[in-house]
């Protein structure tokens, strides 16, 4: 395992150097039904490769003439449910399929850059980047390795394609469609939430491109007519998000408090959990170190679960089809699900499973 070393010095270098259009990359994603009425036939290719992500696996029957060298970049630390899950079900799936393989892990920090680092790996050469964090920063480095053509790039958790790269597209986007699942999250909340419920948005200030649950829960609050009291947009942090969370708690301010990532849900959740009898929820996304307890006590309402280990399969079977000459499409979108404290633990705990089903994440 590596460790980057990033400095706002070396960000400024490299935004000297690399003068690239990834300014505004935000701007030019694109949501699925968009991308395949692009690529028509990219849609039948995805709902091949989805049965064959969800079938036992069949070893390649291509004959290797050496390793394949992958090389992941991944965000956070080592053990969270993400990462775990991402690096331990791609091991496993890979060796189902028996491919020969090298697997190389850089661990780094959101929105910083380190020169010599990226320069190291571009020196080593692997034949697939996976990348799991998307930022302007990042991207930077990303448009020139794509307009290189090597290694070939899988963008892990991003199912949103970018059209200003269409031109020299990664070999995948795989992940979640997100603005569906706010559209079931809001919906459920709308049936579940008394009509005049005071409702709290916790924004994150910085999300990764692509990942447009924020603005797609207001949106879709907007349209069923359900106002929002409150709307506070912060860093992506448990302790910010806890000590707001308090405030308002402390006021009697809220009955619900949207959190729109993992970290912030957390910190909402600790700060409910000192105040009991307010009777406020919260919501989830399913990569919580917390989220059995936190929907058993009901101090999360609701959370998705997202098939997680689903993204690490596509990406080993990709690189079997890439080995065996196959057709692979651009863009794989994984199942995602709601799941209600309602629900025993029991049942709680099989859909979990089933989610981290080759990784055997413990939530």
């Amino acid at each position: 395992m590596r460790r980057l070393p990033f400095t706002l010095f070396v960000i400024a270098i490299i935004s000297w150097c690399m003068p690239l259009q990834a300014a505004n990359v935000q701007s030019f994603t694109m949501d699925s039904s968009h991308f395949y009425s692009l690529y028509p036939e990219q849609q039948a290719l995805s709902d091949q490769f989805s049965a064959t992500v969800n079938s036992p696996p069949t070893p390649v029957d291509k004959p290797q003439r050496r390793p394949v060298q992958v090389t992941m970049l991944l965000f956070g630390r080592a053990q969270t449910l993400k990462n775990h899950s991402l690096v331990n079900a791609f091991q496993r799936r890979m060796s189902e399929l028996k491919i020969d393989y090298r697997l190389e892990t850089f661990y780094g920090q959101r929105n910083h850059y380190d020169a010599a680092e990226y320069a190291k790996l571009k020196h080593s050469r692997p034949d697939y980047l996976i990348i799991t964090e998307l930022d302007i920063v990042q991207s930077r480095y990303v448009e020139q390795v794509l307009r290189e053509g090597h290694p070939k790039v899988i963008f892990y958790d991003m199912a949103t394609p970018l059209s200003n790269w269409q031109n020299h597209p990664p070999f995948m986007y795989i992940g979640f469609d997100k603005a569906k699942i706010v559209n079931m999250l809001v919906s459920y909340l709308h049936r579940q939430l008394p009509p005049h419920a005071r409702i709290a948005a916790f924004l994150a200030d910085s999300a990764a491109l692509g990942d447009q649950r924020c603005d797609a829960f207001l949106d879709a609050m907007a349209a069923v007519n359900r106002p929002i009291q409150r709307i506070q947009t912060m860093e992506s942090s448990v302790q910010i998000a806890k000590k707001a969370a308090r405030r308002l708690l402390a006021a009697h301010s809220v009955d619900f408090i949207f959190s729109c990532t993992q970290n912030i849900s957390d910190g909402v959740a600790s700060a409910i959990q000192t105040f009991p009898s307010a009777g406020v929820k919260t919501n989830s996304w399913g990569v919580s170190s917390n989220e059995l307890s936190n929907l058993i006590s009901q101090r999360t309402l609701v959370s998705t679960l997202f098939r997680w280990d689903d993204l690490a399969i596509a990406i080993a079977e990709g690189i079997k089809g890439d080995l065996e000459g196959e057709a692979v499409p651009k863009l794989y979108i994984a199942q995602a699900s709601l799941i209600s404290s309602d629900l025993d633990s029991e049942s709680l705990k099989l859909l979990m499973r089933r989610a981290y089903r080759y990784s055997g994440t413990a939530l």
